[in-house]
Formats: structure tokens, sequence, C-alpha cells
């Protein structure tokens, strides 16, 4: 566990709140109340203390943030393919200290990141956005940055049920202007096998009119 205690939701949104102060407001607004959507609470317990990590499709840098915020990792790289949510990201690491542990860059490959160089990796909500085509292979990428003995940290949204799906699909209509593209869970279990990663625990996890699906997957030493 990174923390004595895991944070409960409320108590990951008061740390977003003081880290985005100064933010614009739809940002601060945004990744304030975005831990009562997705469950960060059910995921950050997974990173090993003082882990290096790497946050794929890291936005605006709420997941690095709060856990370089409690110095629950030693180091945290991020990359995202929008540059104006990098920009907020290292706004938000210079304002609060964090610039001496956080590296945030625009970036959509993984082209010049090392492979087997991370403790812990995170792609949370980012597989839905890419292209079907594409998808096994951007998943292998990121799973050879995990190190031997290290871990995968994933999240997506759900396709069942088919209402929780409806609102999940609009939301990303609305907010991201495209439609995502689900992807099954038995689908991305069997890639991280192939990976030659082992699958710890997976669950499913509802916020409000929103369902997601999560597991913990990790590289033998």
């Amino acid at each position: 566990m990174m923390m004595s205690q895991p944070l409960s939701a409320q108590e990951i949104s008061r740390v977003a709140r003081q880290l985005f102060q100064g933010a614009p407001a739809a940002q601060r607004l945004m990744q304030t109340y975005r831990p009562f959507i997705c469950p960060f609470e059910l995921l950050l317990p997974w990173v090993p203390p003082a882990a290096k990590m790497l946050d794929v499709g890291c936005g605006a840098g709420l997941v690095l943030g709060v856990l370089g915020h409690l110095r629950g990792i030693a180091s945290g790289y991020g990359i995202d393919a929008s540059r104006g949510a990098i920009d907020v990201a290292r706004a938000m690491a210079s304002r609060n200290g964090l610039s001496d542990i956080l590296q945030l860059e625009p970036a959509s490959s993984l082209t010049d990141i090392p492979e087997n160089a991370f403790d812990a990796v995170s792609l949370i909500d980012v597989l839905h956005h890419v292209p079907p085509v594409q998808q096994r292979e951007f998943f292998l990428n990121v799973a050879r940055r995990v190190k031997p003995g290290g871990c995968l940290i994933f999240k997506d949204i759900a396709e069942r049920p088919r209402l929780f799906a409806f609102c999940n699909t609009m939301h990303d209509v609305i907010l991201a202007h495209e439609v995502p593209h689900y992807v099954a869970q038995e689908k991305v279990m069997s890639w991280a096998q192939t990976a030659g990663l082992e699958i710890g625990r997976t669950g499913i996890a509802r916020r409000f009119w929103y369902v997601h699906w999560f597991a913990l997957l990790r590289k033998p030493r």
C-alpha cells in the first residue's frame, strides 16, 4: 500500500481541489469532481510505495499529482495527446512544488519511453479512445514499459449494462467530442497474457450512472 489507509473519493477530491487551485475554472471543477465518477480510491492503493510510475493518458495530471502530493511515488512520468491538458498538468506541478518529481509531456506515442522501466504503469480511461484496429498493439506497447516485478493498473468504461454504457457514451460525446470504442474485458485479459502479465485483481465499480471495470496486472520477475 502506498498509504497507511486508502483514501476515500471525498479525500481524493479535497486533494485535487488543493492541487488545481489556480487552474482554469473548467479544469478545476473537472479534476475536483472526477474522483466521484472514477473509482480512483480502488486503484491508487495498488501503486507500490516509492514507485517510479508512468501514467499513459495522464490528462491534467490528477493521478500523478495526488500521488506526488502524498509522496506515494518516487517519480512520475505522464504523457497525453492533448498539449492543453499537459499545460494544465505542468502548471499544477509547478504551483505545488512537484516539478522535481513529475515529468509531463505531450505525446501520442510511446516510442521515446524506455521499456521495462517503471514499477507501475497506469492506463485509465484511455483504451476506448484508441481506434479498434490499434487497441491491441497500443496495449502491448504500454505493457512493455512495466519492469519485471512491476504492475499495470488498468481501468476503462464498461459496455454492459447497456443503459450505463449509453450514459458513458453520451459523456464522451459531450466532453471529448467522440464516440468511445468499447473493448471487452476478455479481450484485454487475453492481451495481458500475451504480454506476459499475470492477472491479479479485477472488479466492477458503479458511480451514479457510470460503470467501470478495472484490473491489476503484474509482470513476473
